[in-house]
C-alpha cells in the first residue's frame, strides 16, 4: 500500500512539474512576442497612474484595460494617431502595450482610426480594429504578436475568438450587389467566416450568395457548432423591400482546428 501511495505521490509531483514547465513556456513565449517589435521609441512611454506619458510628459489618450481572462504580460493599450495628441510624432503613432507595472512592452504602427483591440485568450495574438467609428464596416488587422499577419473587411461588433488561434466575424464580400436600396447595407455581401491563425487562412462557414447573407454568431451550448444568422430573399431584386427579407438562424458545425 505505501508502494501505491508513494507511486501516485510521485505521479502528482511529475504532472505538477510537466503541467508548470508547458505554462513557463507558453508565458514566455507570449512575452518574446510582445517585446521584439522595436517600432518606435517604446522606452519614451510608461503608463502611471493610469496616463500614457512620453518621455515624462503626460499625454491626452484613453488607456484601455485588457479583460482579466485574456492570459499574457499585456494588461494595457492606448492609441495616438492623427487625431489624438500632437505632442507624439507622426513616425511613433500607433498602439502602444503595457504590462500591469505601466512599463511599455511594444508598440505597433497606425495612422488612424483605432477601434478597439480584441485579443485571443491566450494573449499572444489579437485583433486591431480600425475604421470610421460612424460606418458599421470595418478594417480587421490580425496580428501575431507584432506580426501582422493579415487584414480582413468586415462588420463592426461581429468578431469573436472561438479558441487561442482562430475567431469567427461576419465578412464583406467581394463585390455589390446592383439595384437601389433604402438600406446600403443590403448592397454587401456578407459570409460567415472563420480565421484560423495558426494556418494564416480563412475558412468560410457559410458563403453569400445572390439571395443569401450569413452573419456569424455565437457559439452554441456544446461548444461544437456556432449560431449563424441568415438574411435571404427568393430574387435578388427583393433585397430592395425590406418587407421581403427573411431571417433564420442556422447552427454550423466548428471546423477540426488543424
Amino acid at each position: 500500500m505505501k508502494r501505491l501511495v508513494t507511486f501516485f505521490t510521485l505521479l502528482a509531483l511529475v504532472l505538477a512539474v510537466s503541467c508548470a514547465q508547458v505554462y513557463a513556456a507558453q508565458t514566455i513565449e507570449t512575452i518574446s512576442v510582445f517585446t521584439a517589435g522595436p517600432a518606435g521609441d517604446i522606452g519614451a512611454f510608461a503608463l502611471k497612474d493610469g496616463v500614457v506619458t512620453r518621455n515624462g510628459v503626460a499625454l491626452d489618450s484613453y488607456v484601455h484595460e485588457v479583460p482579466p481572462e485574456v492570459e499574457g504580460p499585456v494588461r494595457y493599450w492606448s492609441s495616438f494617431d492623427s487625431y489624438t495628441d500632437d505632442a507624439v510624432p507622426e513616425s511613433e503613432r500607433g498602439v502602444y502595450f503595457f504590462a500591469h507595472d505601466g512599463v511599455c512592452l511594444t508598440h505597433v504602427p497606425v495612422e488612424s482610426g483605432v477601434q478597439d483591440v480584441i485579443f485571443s485568450p491566450s494573449g499572444r495574438r489579437f485583433v486591431l480594429v480600425t475604421g470610421s467609428g460612424m460606418r458599421p464596416d470595418i478594417f480587421f488587422e490580425v496580428y501575431d504578436g507584432t506580426e501582422k499577419i493579415a487584414e480582413l473587411t468586415g462588420i463592426r461588433g461581429t468578431l469573436m475568438w472561438i479558441d487561442p488561434v482562430r475567431f469567427v466575424l461576419t465578412r464583406i464580400d467581394d463585390g455589390y450587389r446592383e439595384g437601389r436600396f433604402l438600406n446600403l447595407s443590403y448592397r454587401l455581401r456578407l459570409s460567415a467566416v472563420m480565421y484560423d491563425t495558426a494556418l494564416r487562412e480563412a475558412i468560410v462557414l457559410k458563403g453569400s450568395t445572390d439571395t443569401q447573407d450569413f452573419w456569424a454568431g455565437g457559439v452554441t451550448e456544446d461548444g461544437l457548432s456556432l449560431n449563424i444568422a441568415e438574411d435571404y430573399v427568393n430574387s435578388e431584386e427583393d433585397w430592395a423591400d425590406e418587407e421581403k427579407i427573411e431571417t433564420r438562424t442556422i447552427q454550423v458545425e466548428i471546423p477540426a482546428a488543424g
